[in-house]
């Protein structure tokens, strides 16, 4: 992502970047950062203000996902320095950006979220904040506890917002949920989108496959290739099979009508 043109534009002009590579030299300057910051592995990812401090330790590695994380930690500073100074400040916008920069679950943003007094507009607006915020925490999960609650956000009429990075996470879960569910509909919107992916990775390890010349390499691009081609037959089969269902459900609901 560091390599790409917008990402770039964006560091130069938005944020001042700062990159600390950890090693074992003694004496080496900064080279404590990664501990003193309570990170454990790389890369890892922090919002530091003007002293030094972390505002925020919790930031996806897309560009996004950094963009919103400034936006919200730059407003969230300007608001805590008012609240310190004893100012008055919009709770809503100071609920915004603590929920931008992870400070609050969903589960607490939830609770507090029935306190403020919102506009429609701005209501709108936390709630996606928090769907998105919900989608990136099932990743964590297995597939089908992931793809059973995907499911219910579907039947619940919730999608991620167009060009969201999760909308790939969201159309695969789904798949399994509707799967599970044999909720036919269902799988049948999410495959797709979802068969448009595997089919896109799987183009791109054969490529990489045509170019490598290592045994090593070339085995383990085989068995990523073997593995998304089944992928793609399992799926294409139990579309297959929804679409088969559906069609005889149809067929004979139009026959009871008929007599």
């Amino acid at each position: 992502m560091f390599s790409k043109q917008d990402f770039q534009h964006w560091g130069k002009t938005e944020v001042v970047l700062f990159a600390s590579v950890a090693t074992h030299i003694q004496g080496r300057k900064d080279d404590a950062l990664l501990r003193e910051y309570g990170f454990r592995g790389f890369p890892s990812f922090a919002i530091l203000d003007s002293k030094g401090e972390a505002i925020t330790k919790k930031i996806n590695r897309d560009l996004g996902s950094m963009q919103t994380a400034v936006s919200a930690a730059t407003e969230y500073v300007k608001l805590e320095a008012e609240v310190a100074a004893g100012k008055k400040v919009d709770q809503s916008k100071l609920f915004l950006a603590r929920l931008g920069l992870g400070k609050l679950s969903v589960q607490d943003a939830k609770r507090q979220l029935s306190a403020l007094q919102l506009s429609a507009k701005r209501k709108i607006e936390i709630e996606a904040q928090l769907f998105t915020m919900e989608l990136q925490g099932l990743r964590r999960y297995n597939a089908d506890r992931a793809g059973a609650k995907v499911y219910e956000f579907y039947k619940a009429g919730k999608k991620p917002a167009a060009g969201s990075k999760l909308t790939n996470f969201y159309n695969s879960a789904l798949l399994r949920g509707a799967e599970n569910e044999r909720d036919a509909k269902a799988y049948l919107y999410a495959y797709p989108l979802a068969r448009r992916v595997v089919a896109s990775q799987a183009k791109s390890v054969a490529s990489a496959l045509e170019r490598t010349t290592n045994q090593r390499t070339t085995r383990r691009y085989k068995s990523q290739l073997a593995r998304l081609q089944k992928q793609m037959a399992y799926m294409d089969t139990t579309a297959n099979e929804f679409k088969k269902a559906s069609a005889g459900s149809g067929d004979a609901s139009d026959e009871r009508k008929k007599r």
